[in-house]
């Protein structure tokens, strides 16, 4: 690996604006780490990797482990019928009923909820707000026959932790998982609103004028699809002890990683919380994410036991694109 390669993230924002941290580590160690530009730009306030940034759908991993977690000790059965925890959600259809792990799968069929409202409207959202939208719109497909990414099947998720454990999202992903792996920097968006190493969002508007947005778009009452805030080190250390069963048992950590199945028997490229591929005679495991003000894509390479994170605090990043070139030179 040649880890003196030239800085990558000045080729891709402009100075005195918002940018990026991201990092490559081996067996949990980091390896290669790059920050630039501004978390706070009126402030002046440098990223670093320390810095806590909005994971956008890469939270749908940790949501996914806190389902896996209530799984492993009897609690929640992943068969168990959507009904059960909603009894007033009834969608007619001559199909099955839609399975806790159609959720996981994004195998339900059911509308994205951000599909049904406008932007202004999702910073007021509840929970029994989006139940009754589902009630009133027909479902994209029925369960179990196709993948359809939809971010309602992980806020439906965040509810069934809340009803099976007797905590709220934040306390039980706070306890079970953040504190065990001793995740400093890492908060569910909650109780902790603005800590002081969270990063403002931004986008850009007109001539490339960076323009402040963060809080316009914050779901506080809709978690679980999303709502994560993290940095660099805490996501390291985070994959790293996944994928090397300091969270979930080795049985179940391959429940995790195995792929989908729609109920003709084919499978899919995403297993819990995480979209799955093949590289290098193994595979990948990665999950991106967009929201207002933030651009994030975390991945692990499992039989290199290799980890990359990318994040940023502007709209629109090219994430994809930037890790490649990295990882092109280091690989």
């Amino acid at each position: 690996m040649d880890l003196k390669t030239a800085p990558i993230l000045p080729h891709h924002f402009l100075n005195g604006g918002p940018g990026a941290a991201m990092a490559v580590a081996h067996r949990g160690e980091i390896i290669y780490s790059e920050v630039f530009g501004f978390a706070d730009i009126e402030a002046q306030k440098q990223i670093t990797t320390k810095s806590a940034f909005d994971l956008a759908s890469v939270s749908k991993l940790f949501t996914a482990t806190a389902i896996a977690l209530l799984y492993e000790r009897g609690i929640l059965k992943l068969d168990a019928l959507l009904s059960e925890f909603f009894p007033k959600f009834s969608i007619e259809s001559t199909h099955r009923p839609i399975l806790v792990q159609d959720l996981l799968w994004h195998t339900s069929g059911l509308v994205d909820y951000l599909e049904l409202n406008s932007p202004d409207a999702i910073s007021t959202l509840t929970v029994e707000s989006v139940l009754e939208q589902l009630v009133e719109h027909i479902p994209k497909s029925v369960p179990g026959v196709s993948f359809n990414y939809s971010n309602t099947n992980y806020v439906l998720l965040a509810q069934i932790i809340e009803i099976m454990s007797g905590k709220s999202y934040e306390e039980f992903v706070t306890s079970e998982i953040l504190k065990p792996l001793k995740l400093e920097k890492s908060f569910v968006l909650g109780s902790i609103r603005t800590p002081p190493h969270r990063v403002r969002g931004y986008t850009y508007l007109g001539l490339g004028k960076a323009c402040y947005k963060i809080n316009e778009l914050d779901t506080v009452n809709i978690l679980g699809d999303g709502s994560l805030f993290s940095t660099v080190e805490d996501l390291v250390r985070w994959q790293h002890a996944l994928f090397h069963g300091e969270v979930v048992s080795k049985a179940t950590l391959e429940l995790m990683t195995a792929r989908g199945l729609l109920d003709n028997g084919k499978q899919t490229d995403y297993g819990f919380g995480t979209g799955i591929e093949n590289f290098d005679d193994g595979y990948l495991y990665s999950h991106g994410g967009g929201w207002a003000g933030t651009s994030t894509l975390v991945g692990y390479f499992l039989e290199k036991q290799m980890t990359f994170v990318f994040l940023s605090n502007l709209a629109g990043t090219p994430c994809g694109h930037i890790v490649h070139q990295l990882l092109s030179k280091l690989l």
